[in-house]
């Protein structure tokens, strides 16, 4: 079988590339700007959390950027009310793995990037912790939020 033009030019997950896209279309320099409205939509269209983002999740090599631009990419599709969790119908693992990521974050957020003025950052990983707890009506999410709360009260 013949491979197509798509195949033989598909390119491997490269965490620099998610890292560049972070900062250099999801994030504002300076003040309490919020993220490029303009650049998320494009990127949302685009597909990129389903297509990149997603796909190569992996909860031990996942950077920050990589769990923010989905925190971002999931935010938009609230924005634009479109059905955000749907990616993750099929991979009941992968979202848990996700969330306790996202967990993690909370950490981050304190300790390192509050000494640079996150606010977008803040902003959005607080708006995405709300839409997911909001997912607590779902039986299938709210099984899996209740065992990483759980889990985060032991620790």
């Amino acid at each position: 079988m013949a491979k197509t033009s798509d195949e033989g030019s598909k390119k491997p997950f490269s965490a620099e590339l998610v890292k560049e896209i972070y900062y250099t279309e999801l994030t504002v320099k300076g003040g309490r700007k919020p993220v490029p409205l303009q650049r998320v939509m494009i990127l949302e269209v685009s597909q990129y959390l389903e297509n990149y983002l997603l796909p190569n999740f992996d909860q031990e090599t996942a950077t920050f950027e990589h769990v923010m631009s989905m925190i971002l990419m999931i935010n938009e599709k609230f924005r634009e009310n479109v059905a955000a969790w749907i990616c993750f119908y099929d991979r009941k693992d992968m979202f848990k793995a996700f969330l306790e990521k996202v967990l993690c974050l909370r950490e981050y957020l304190i300790s390192v990037l509050s000494l640079q003025a996150c606010y977008t950052e803040t902003t959005n990983y607080l708006l995405f912790r709300i839409n997911a707890f909001q997912l607590h009506r779902l039986a299938s999410v709210s099984e899996i939020l209740s065992t990483i709360e759980t889990e985060e009260m032991q620790h």
